[in-house]
């Protein structure tokens, strides 16, 4: 199955039986500590309602080849859930965090629920805003992210953008 990414691209799904699914290896003893520090406020602020310990929410990103382009991801979902819960202060707010992560996994059905959609919508614009403007360096970008300063970020397209991602200090 194909879908429309948020930034034009378009993904390829593969049905997997979640019996199947593994974890990957642990690819990096610990996280750079820029992006620790972000993955610790983005635990604060959205993570903790998907993940239920700080040390499995690491671990995952410690598990990633690129974690600093599924941190960005989770800058989004929590911009995202930020705004959204601004709007709808009463609202389930693990249901509301876990719909916005498939949101960003393109994982919502279409068809799904009036507020499945605006999470989804939302998710997209998030997405789209964060990548309108281009940084000086990558380091630049997450140490602004890490300390929760704006940062101005501009891309033309998501595949450049997760190119420029694409960066180790190891």
């Amino acid at each position: 199955m194909e879908k429309q990414g948020p930034a034009g691209g378009v993904a390829r799904f593969t049905a997997v039986e979640a019996r199947d699914i593994r974890p990957g290896p642990i690819l990096r003893e610990e996280l750079d500590p820029l992006l620790a520090l972000w993955a610790r406020r983005l635990f604060e602020r959205v993570g903790h309602l998907v993940i239920p310990t700080y040390e499995e929410w690491e671990l995952g990103f410690r598990r990633d080849a690129q974690p600093q382009s599924e941190l960005l991801v989770w800058e989004a979902v929590a911009r995202a859930y930020e705004s959204y819960l601004a709007g709808h202060p009463d609202c389930d707010k693990a249901d509301a965090a876990m719909n916005l992560m498939l949101a960003s996994m393109l994982a919502i059905p279409e068809e799904g629920t009036e507020e499945t959609r605006e999470l989804q919508s939302l998710y997209r614009s998030t997405w789209s805003r964060m990548v309108s403007d281009l940084p000086t360096t990558r380091r630049e970008v997450f140490q602004s992210l890490a300390e929760q300063r704006p940062v101005q970020l501009r891309f033309w397209s998501e595949q450049e953008f997760r190119q420029l991602l694409i960066w180790d200090d190891r």
